[in-house]
């Protein structure tokens, strides 16, 4: 490409000879890129060839290992069998010579019992079954005693159009989210009913309740029903269970102490119910203290007559098989308020408020509902 035509300016390889010498040279750059392109592409493979060889190597080395250490686990495995099938067939051999030993004992004892000692057992069982019998009666008899009190208070349930309603001595039995639609003479003579009738069937029954009935004294000429929460607390801390006025009229302190009152009263029901076996609900089951005592008085089952406090020996099928009673008074207490708020009572507040109660001294019959007189 030396020639003139092609060198000169402005003119691009007119002539054969430069023409075909650029072709070569193209073709020879063409040749050696492509032996340059085949070099890299045999050391590729000869490189990937390489690690496929290697990577198949280590696999299976690798599979080697694991089907060794397999081995060695399935040895290890049937060693600890051996070892276990032998323990257990030491411990039952053991327990096998325990129990001859121990009847070996036994009849040794037998053997070497006096006639005496045969006696005394004897006795000892023929005692317990007539214990047991003499609960039984116990038990039977107090279950009389409550169907014969239900009968004397007359404790009827009827039903009509508008729902079910019971009834005590004629008397409704308030239901204690309705308390707004009985006037203060029907509360009061209905809740002393009851708190009477709870106190005696407790006495039938022997069992303690878990608030003390205060009954109308009337050596400081108050006829009125109080209850205490505690056992240990003082007469100053008794809550009313009665009205002197309708519930819409009073003072909502006064309403608030009687609903913890009767709500007392109903734990209370609730609670014989409870040890006969003829309760088991919530605080909400409590509300409806007709159905509660109707259930008590009228329920019949095994059971019933068996859980006391004044005995050391309570049968297996009573409450004795650690059963709690957990009944929240708070909780009937907070269900009533709302049921009569719902009702649309409206309390006035005023300044100066008359505890219920405090005026008269400490001198009451205070029951602990086993029929004692403290």
């Amino acid at each position: 490409m030396e020639c003139g035509i092609c060198c000169e300016k402005g003119k691009h390889l007119f002539c054969e000879i430069c023409v075909g010498e650029r072709i070569r040279l193209f073709r020879y750059e063409i040749l050696k890129l492509l032996t340059k392109k085949e070099r890299a592409a045999t050391e590729v493979r000869r490189w990937v060839e390489a690690e496929e060889g290697g990577e198949a190597r280590r696999t299976a080395a690798e599979g080697e290992e694991v089907g060794r250490r397999m081995e060695e686990v399935r040895a290890a495995v049937e060693r600890e069998r051996v070892r276990v099938g032998q323990l257990r067939a030491t411990v039952t051999a053991k327990r096998e010579d325990i129990a001859a030993r121990e009847k070996q004992l036994r009849d040794a004892k037998e053997y070497h019992k006096t006639p005496r000692s045969r006696e005394v057992e004897n006795t000892v069982i023929v005692a317990r079954a007539r214990l047991d019998t003499a609960l039984t009666d116990v038990a039977e008899q107090r279950h009389s005693q409550i169907g014969d009190l239900a009968c004397i208070i007359r404790l009827t349930k009827s039903t009509f159009a508008n729902g079910t309603f019971f009834f005590l001595a004629g008397l409704e039995i308030p239901d204690l989210r309705e308390l707004r639609k009985f006037d203060a003479l029907h509360l009061t003579t209905v809740l002393s009913h009851i708190s009477h009738v709870i106190w005696l069937t407790a006495s039938y029954l022997s069992v303690k309740l878990p608030h003390a009935i205060v009954l109308p004294n009337l050596v400081v000429h108050d006829p009125g029903v109080y209850i205490r929460r505690d056992w240990s607390t003082s007469g100053r801390d008794r809550l009313p269970v009665h009205v002197e006025e309708d519930i819409a009229t009073m003072d909502i302190s006064v309403v608030e102490r009687f609903v913890e009152g009767i709500s007392c009263l109903t734990s209370c029901a609730a609670y014989l119910g409870w040890t006969q076996h003829t309760f088991s609900g919530e605080a909400a089951d409590a509300l409806n203290f007709g159905q509660v005592l109707h259930d008590l008085f009228t329920t019949t089952n095994e059971k019933k007559g068996l859980w006391t406090h004044d005995t050391g020996h309570i049968s297996k099928a009573a409450h004795g098989d650690g059963e709690i009673w957990t009944m929240d008074v708070d909780s009937i207490a907070r269900k009533t308020m709302r049921a009569l708020k719902r009702g649309g009572a409206e309390w006035h507040v005023v300044d100066e408020r008359d505890e219920v109660g405090d005026e008269v001294g400490d001198d009451w019959d205070e029951v602990d509902g086993s029929g004692d007189l403290n």
